[in-house]
């Protein structure tokens, strides 16, 4: 089996159409991907919407033993304050499990998630994306992994709804 360390990067919540279902293709390619090589390390950041769910199913393969570990990456300290009570919850059960976390920021900058990106572009080597095909964050990062040599496999946000 082939070694890989894997990343996802994803639109932030509001960014997804309505209805969105992640279980239409995101979940399924994401199984896919851990069976098909050895996976040791998993990197997302970690924020409301896509992100958890990935997480959590990272989280429930390494559980039924998948040999992984999730590395979430926080973009600032304070992220989660104003989200709702349930979204709070998920998110500290997820960083509980998880085998790492890496804080960027403390305070919150403009630049906090520029720098998530690049960070999780300097450890993985194989990206999982959840794009829309709109300018953005994550359409950046998909060319900058590109550029670097990974590998990229896009799932179209848009198609999900």
């Amino acid at each position: 089996m082939n070694t890989t360390i894997c990343g996802f990067l994803g639109p932030h919540a509001w960014e997804l159409p309505s209805p969105f279902s992640p279980e239409a293709q995101l979940i399924p390619k994401l199984r896919a991907l851990l069976s098909q090589k050895e996976r040791r390390e998993f990197y997302l950041i970690l924020e409301s919407g896509p992100s958890f769910l990935v997480a959590e199913e990272v989280l429930r393969q390494k559980e039924s033993g998948v040999p992984i570990q999730l590395i979430c990456i926080i973009p600032y300290e304070e992220q989660h304050a104003q989200w709702p009570e349930a979204e709070r919850n998920r998110y500290f059960s997820i960083l509980e499990r998880c085998h790492r976390e890496h804080m960027m920021k403390r305070p919150f900058s403009i630049d906090c998630y520029q720098e998530s990106h690049r960070y999780l572009l300097s450890k993985a080597q194989l990206l999982l994306a959840l794009w829309n095909g709109r300018a953005s964050d994550v359409g950046d990062a998909i060319v900058q992994a590109r550029k670097l040599g990974h590998e990229v496999i896009v799932v179209d946000a848009a198609a999900e709804a």
